[in-house]
């Protein structure tokens, strides 16, 4: 989307030349937000004085060597942490192994090799971060900052929240309460000021939650900077003035209380911002910008209780940036465009080679004379070759279209994508799949375009089949239909399932009801998951007879058991009982067997009972050390 500045316009030279005073108004607002950042303070920040906090950077995504700031942790190189371990990382993605619950972020800055500290929060709540920071300003407020990101995917359920205490000297100053799994940084922050004589404090950060599932996060970018008096120069907006213009008063206002003094130092930019100079000899409230010479002039001031505070880096306060445009009045313009296509400047239409001169009052209101020395050249010879990666998962963003440039007659080429924006470089990457319209254009704008195809690839899908219901001691036999080759399976809970890849079909035997869900991985990356319940009968399932024959010879002349025994680990009493509930028969610590005899139909003293009703109960330990009882009648007949 284009946006632009009420009063600029791009259909004239004039105003290519005056594009960057224009964009003077979008950088003063970005450079403004950068120095009043930290919702903690309601006046100014300073610098950055603890340059530490965002643990570095370097092409390696793990740092190699333990940086030795977390007390009770343990560093690993070789990711992912466990619970109690931490590293140093730029990117979770580019690990070789990860938590199938966790997502993977990069570091919280614009750097693609910056690091950002990753823990995996120990099961004891406590320290896991303590640096010491040093070269503070006596009597002065400072706001801490920190970034903060909870690492399990959204949507989890159940999940210990990441909880984190900040202290300053051993004392709690602040707490983050439960940070969400929504995956978004959250910057925390608070202000406390130094004592007399101290220059020196240490930092902690504890973990107020325990470890187990969750409490998974990230830290990133902790800052310290001084806190000051609101500063501002007005007038607030950008200036532009003509470079045959007055020189012009900018004021520096610091709105300190009854009895306060403020010093100040104003500071100027030849670099846009980048790098900044004392303007020597200039400290008091108010600046005369006298410079005419055209450019854009960048200015600020730093402020502080007294001079010597003025001079330390780690004591002063910034203000937000003010922008001096001073406008040229002549212009000199030499360009070439591809026959065929048209300049405006000043209104006007160019479309042939020649020397035009105009005079116009620029959107600043300065007399401003335009010298425009065209060339228009003929359309030139374009030929590409274009290869499109189809995306690797349905749904995801990686396709990418490459393009060789065979043959251009002006190069260099621009390439762009409709609605994409253009790219001098050869490759397009991130893409969703469509088909793409695109355009290849040189240095004086012939062009040519075209259409290329990303391709989209099947749903990945893993299916464990329908709900189960099995007795206890039953085998299971998880068979799931796949649509691709799969690397990985993550299961929840992790402690059923012994598999990681390949593992389909699998046998095992579920001790009690169970929901079990499974995210797949596929050899391209893809993410696919399901859930079955496997319902689990614990109830004792044997079978034994319910008349016995106590005739002689009779082939019925005793108990046994028979069928549900795999549910079984221990068969611990059986117990006959007559009508009056005496017992007179018991058998204990049985063998688990089938043709074990549990009643012969004698009692206690080997005498065969009378004919009639008995009851029984037999009493058995499951394979999941449950107890478990059966009850019933045996009628026994002669």
């Amino acid at each position: 989307m284009e946006k632009r500045i009420k009063g600029c316009s791009s259909n004239s030279i004039i105003a290519w030349r005056l594009l960057f005073f224009c964009w003077a108004n979008l950088l003063i607002v970005s450079l403004n937000a950068q120095q009043n950042g930290g919702s903690a303070c309601n006046g100014t920040l300073g610098e950055n004085i603890f340059t530490d906090g965002d643990f570095g950077r370097g092409t390696e995504t793990v740092l190699q060597k333990d940086p030795l700031i977390a007390p009770g942790y343990t560093y690993t190189t070789n990711p992912p942490p466990y619970d109690g371990f931490y590293t140093i990382t730029n990117d979770l993605a580019k690990w070789s192994n990860s938590f199938m619950d966790w997502f993977m972020p990069k570091d919280n800055s614009p750097d693609p090799t910056g690091y950002m500290m990753v823990v995996n929060a120990s099961v004891t709540p406590g320290l896991f971060y303590k640096q010491t920071i040093t070269g503070l300003c006596e009597n002065t407020k400072y706001v801490f900052s920190a970034d903060v990101l909870n690492l399990d995917r959204i949507g989890l359920q159940n999940r210990i929240q990441p909880n984190v205490s900040f202290a300053i000297n051993g004392v709690v100053k602040y707490s983050t309460g439960n940070v969400r799994n929504d995956q978004i940084w959250k910057t925390y922050d608070f202000t406390f000021a130094t004592d007399s004589n101290q220059t020196t404090l240490e930092l902690s950060l504890i973990n107020n939650a325990p470890g187990g599932l969750g409490n998974d996060l990230a830290i990133d970018n902790i800052a310290f900077r001084a806190c000051g008096p609101a500063l501002e120069i007005t007038p607030d907006k950008v200036e532009n003035i003509c470079e045959d213009g007055a020189p012009i008063a900018i004021t520096a206002i610091a709105n300190v209380g009854s009895g306060e003094t403020v010093e100040v130092q104003w500071q100027r930019s030849d670099d846009m911002g980048l790098t900044w100079n004392d303007i020597p000899g200039q400290n008091d409230k108010v600046y005369l910008h006298n410079i005419k010479t055209a450019g854009t002039y960048y200015y600020r001031i730093l402020a502080a209780g007294s001079k010597s505070a003025l001079l330390n880096t780690k004591c002063r306060t910034i203000s937000p940036v003010k922008i001096v445009n001073v406008v040229p009045k002549n212009y000199f313009v030499r360009d070439t465009i591809c026959q065929g296509l048209s300049y405006n400047q000043a209104g006007k239409n160019y479309t042939t080679t020649g020397v035009f001169v105009d005079q116009l009052i620029s959107v600043f209101g300065c007399d401003s004379i335009i010298t425009l020395d065209l060339t228009v050249v003929p359309q030139g010879k374009i030929e590409e070759d274009v290869v499109a990666t189809a995306i690797s998962c349905l749904g995801k963003n990686d396709g990418a279209i490459d393009f060789d440039i065979i043959q251009i007659d002006n190069p260099p080429a621009i390439i762009s994508l409709v609605d994409m924006g253009g790219n001098s470089f050869p490759s397009f990457i991130d893409l969703p799949s469509n088909t793409y319209e695109y355009t290849i254009t040189d240095r004086f704008g012939c062009f040519k375009t075209d259409t290329v195809t990303v391709e989209s690839v099947p749903l990945f899908t893993v299916d464990l089949g329908p709900d189960r219901m099995v007795n206890l001691g039953e085998t299971v036999t998880l068979t799931g239909q796949i649509s691709d080759l799969v690397s990985i399976f993550g299961w929840d809970p992790i402690n059923i399932i012994d598999c990681i890849q390949n593992c389909l079909p699998y046998n095992f035997k579920p001790l009690s009801s169970v929901t079990l869900s499974v995210l797949a991985t596929s050899a391209k990356g893809c993410l696919a998951s399901d859930t079955i319940n496997i319902l689990v009968n614990e109830e004792l399932k044997v079978t034994l007879p319910n008349i016995i024959s106590l005739a002689k010879d009779s082939e019925n002349s005793f108990i046994t058991l028979k069928n549900g025994l795999e549910g079984i680990a221990e068969l611990n009493t059986f117990n006959i009982y007559d009508r009056w509930g005496n017992l007179i028969h018991q058998a204990t610590q049985l063998i688990l067997d089938e043709d074990t005899i549990l009643w012969d139909g004698t009692t206690g003293d080997n005498k065969m009972v009378e004919q009639g009703v008995y009851p029984f109960i037999l009493q058995a330990t499951m394979i999941n050390q449950n107890k478990k009882t059966l009850t019933g009648n045996i009628t026994v007949v002669k």
